[in-house]
């Protein structure tokens, strides 16, 4: 295992530890479990903390395969989330699928509200205002 310092910046992905099931669970067996999906050495560490788990993937590659597919176990699906779960409080258990909307070629004489509103026409459910100190082209 190396050093954090000598590793890339990998953001972690969660998971309730209340998924597992009852029992002990060491984080080796974790790690082992996860690196199924990720492959051999695909998973520095994992992380309990407050009934959450963090797991550290050591390549980007490797995250995104555990948010795609999850991994199992023993014998129990997890699914992970590439958020805390208490940061979707406003969604508790229910799924919610986010797509992060860039739009681009856009005059500064365009409101905000303008763009917003196009958007919701559009169909989408926009779940933060529009940033405006990002430079607009």
């Amino acid at each position: 295992m190396s050093s954090r310092s000598s590793r890339p910046s990998v953001h972690p992905v969660f998971f309730h530890a209340s998924t597992l099931g009852g029992g002990p669970h060491g984080t080796v067996d974790i790690c082992s479990s996860a690196e199924m999906t990720t492959g051999p050495g695909g998973v520095y560490g994992s992380q309990k903390i407050a009934g959450v788990i963090r797991l550290y993937p050591a390549t980007e590659a490797g995250r995104v395969k555990l948010l795609a597919t999850g991994f199992t176990y023993k014998g129990t699906r997890i699914q992970t989330s590439p958020t805390h779960p208490s940061k979707n409080f406003l969604y508790e258990d229910k799924p919610v699928e986010a797509v992060r909307l860039v739009i681009s070629n856009t005059p500064l004489s365009v409101a905000n509200a303008e763009i917003e509103k196009e958007v919701k026409v559009a169909g989408y459910k926009t779940l933060t205002s529009i940033n405006e100190d990002l430079p607009r082209d």
